[in-house]
């Protein structure tokens, strides 16, 4: 078995070929999915509406620049914390 990332751009193209008629081993080979893929892309897009699934977790708090400029203020020294 191989773990390979499949962009959303090539999904969504795997699924307008699917509704075009085209069959899965022409699908599949122009591609490169696998058969099990294939059949969880249009699993998931028949569940949401979409072709991927929201990542899991938390969404972040803060912004990559606000994040970016925490890390830069604590490596110079300065606290984050407000002194009341």
């Amino acid at each position: 078995m191989v773990c390979c990332f499949i962009s959303d751009d090539v999904k969504e193209m795997a699924l307008s070929m699917s509704f075009q008629g085209l069959s899965d081993s022409d699908i599949r080979e122009l591609t490169g999915i696998s058969e099990s893929s294939l059949k969880r892309l249009r699993r998931t897009y028949h569940k949401t509406g979409k072709v991927s699934l929201p990542s899991p977790g938390r969404p972040c708090l803060l912004t990559a620049i606000e994040a970016k400029v925490c890390c830069l203020s604590l490596e110079a020294g300065h606290s984050l914390t407000h002194n009341y």
